[in-house]
């Protein structure tokens, strides 16, 4: 990158454990070791990152971006869930709020399930998502499910969560340190509860850009419409309430790449929060902004401020 140049930091780009050794020792370890579930099986992976720790272990004075620990954590959506209720506020006359969620077991079975949804109002249609985020093939597949009968679609673990209508619009706030943007991105078109059969989907192909057109899920072609990011307009969300969340997010994971997902309710104007994890991509965020906001963090932290 030309301002790590201009800055007088060198790049490294790590492409094998070798590379550690060869190249290092690094004042700065900047990773995403959860991507080895996607590359690998889950012993293969496991045991990687395992010596990608021990390496970090041998040098204290490296700074980490971030803790190996808080990123492995976010994958787990039991402990996303917690995390995210943890961090609900009141700022500015909007609440920023998890939708009812429920954990439902590995071990759990369909009439407990029913009880559990009974005992709980949950409110139908419900998501449907899989207890494990992210690092693997189905973890990206969810449901979404408009009746009482058919629960017997769950998959165990998995976390149920209470739809809420948003207009097809999902916000992602990027955080870099104390920096945070936001962009637009498509998302499930409203819905009411009336009964039909349960819609699969891969996140991927609905939340992202350039993919095909799903009616089912989609109001309209999302290839056909503009999704606005902070440079064309700043107040895409409000600003203090984002300021604030960042904040609160950083802080409780102790982890300074965060990626937010938001949406905001139909009915009330809050902002449901409804999902959190590290490193995000940061697709729609203009690259010279976030190298910016990048270089600043290393330079904070290497300098031994917060």
């Amino acid at each position: 990158m030309k301002l790590c140049e201009e800055e007088g930091i060198e790049v490294f780009d790590l492409n094998s454990e070798e590379d550690l050794y060869r190249d290092g020792p690094f004042d700065v370890l900047l990773h995403k070791i959860t991507d080895y579930y996607n590359e690998l099986g889950p012993e293969e992976a496991a045991a990687k990152i395992q010596r990608v720790k021990d390496y970090a272990s041998q040098f204290k004075k490296m700074t980490l971006l971030d803790n190996f620990e808080q990123s492995e954590n976010l994958i787990d959506r039991f402990y996303q869930t917690k995390l995210m209720k943890s961090c609900e506020i009141h700022v500015d006359g909007i609440k920023v709020f998890v939708p009812k969620t429920l954990e439902i077991p590995k071990d759990s079975s369909i009439s407990e399930v029913n009880r559990i949804v009974s005992s709980n109002n949950v409110k139908f249609p419900i998501l449907v998502k899989p207890g494990i985020a992210s690092v693997t093939e189905s973890s990206h597949v969810m449901r979404l499910i408009f009746n009482r009968q058919n629960l017997k679609d769950l998959t165990f673990p998995c976390i149920i969560q209470e739809f809420c209508n948003h207009g097809g619009i999902l916000y992602k706030i990027y955080i870099v340190g104390e920096y945070a943007y936001i962009c637009q991105r498509p998302s499930i078109k409203d819905v009411d509860c009336q009964s039909r059969d349960s819609l699969y989907f891969d996140t991927r192909k609905i939340s992202k850009l350039g993919k095909a057109f799903v009616p089912d899920l989609h109001g309209t072609d999302p290839n056909h419409q503009t999704w606005l990011s902070c440079d064309e307009k700043p107040d895409l969300l409000n600003i203090e309430v984002v300021s604030t969340l960042s904040r609160l997010m950083r802080g409780t994971t102790q982890l300074n790449l965060l990626g937010i997902d938001v949406l905001i309710e139909n009915s009330t104007g809050n902002y449901a929060l409804i999902d959190v994890n590290h490193f995000p991509g940061y697709s729609g965020i203009n690259e010279s902004r976030f190298t910016k906001a990048l270089v600043q963090l290393i330079k904070t932290l290497r300098s031994g401020e917060r």
